[in-house]
């Protein structure tokens, strides 16, 4: 059985309904797909278009990297770490670190009210990634009753993923600095849960009750550079899916990683 059986194989057993896509993230040429274009609930999955959207900002001048933001007591989730000793007001910079390398829901919340979810969502749309929504802020259980939710799908995610890889999003610089942001991913239950070494990875995870996710971009030795995005829904619990997310990347580990001369995961020239 080959590797891409192996991962089918997996995904059929998975404990819920699996979408996933592989992808050359130079060519875009597929390699692996499967349901890749159903809208899945995102759950942190989503940071990775809010990080674009606030940069785009930065990129027109209507916002500033250095610029303070402040976040006060009633904002601060009980989730977080980064806030644990009360309000403060930080950098937007590192708001958007936090965001994405340990998925800090309040650092989230202060980006999303700093830009609003509109803009977030026209900035999506402008991509063209139609599946991919802002409807509600992090943790916010009240608005997900009332039917609001946030939304993406394993093609959104991989477009989004490639484009920055391939410098057509933002400028050179603000291209390189999202790359070195999601590199930094402290998050590593879901992609890394059976590899034994670590391999070079922009991603961003997400998880929420019935939902595991992971996706971006993966540099094997010997290979190009690819986008992988995993997305299991409607599994038994928070968690269910992370084993099977984990299987199907020790197999591309298993198959990809060879000795050889290694894609640096960066923009041509940086």
């Amino acid at each position: 059985m080959n590797w891409k059986e192996q991962i089918q194989r997996i995904a059929d057993s998975a404990p819920g309904r699996v979408s996933l896509l592989l992808c050359d993230a130079r060519s875009g040429q597929v390699l692996l797909e499967r349901e890749a274009d159903r809208r899945v609930v995102s759950a942190s999955t989503i940071k990775a278009a809010i990080l674009l959207a606030a940069l785009e900002e930065v990129r027109f001048g209507r916002a500033d990297l250095r610029e303070p933001v402040f976040v006060p007591k009633e904002d601060i989730l009980s989730d977080s770490e980064v806030f644990d000793r009360g309000e403060k007001a930080l950098p937007l910079d590192e708001l958007l670190r936090w965001m994405i390398i340990t998925s800090d829901n309040t650092a989230t919340n202060a980006v999303l009210r700093r830009f609003g979810m509109d803009r977030v969502n026209a900035y999506c749309e402008k991509c063209g990634w139609t599946s991919t929504r802002v409807e509600r802020l992090m943790l916010d259980y009240a608005a997900i009753e009332r039917g609001r939710n946030n939304y993406t799908s394993a093609r959104d995610q991989g477009a989004l993923f490639c484009a920055l890889y391939r410098g057509e999003l933002l400028t050179k610089a603000l291209c390189a600095y999202a790359l070195r942001v999601f590199l930094a991913q402290r998050c590593k239950d879901d992609f890394f849960r059976y590899i034994p070494f670590p391999l070079p990875a922009a991603h961003k995870t997400g998880s929420l009750e019935g939902i595991d996710h992971d996706s971006g971009l993966l540099r094997f030795p010997n290979r190009p550079t690819v986008y992988f995005g995993a997305f299991v829904t409607d599994a038994p619990g928070e968690g269910a899916g992370r084993p099977a997310i984990g299987e199907m990347a020790r197999c591309l580990f298993d198959a990809f990683c060879l000795e050889g001369e290694e894609d640096p995961l960066c923009l041509p020239g940086l």
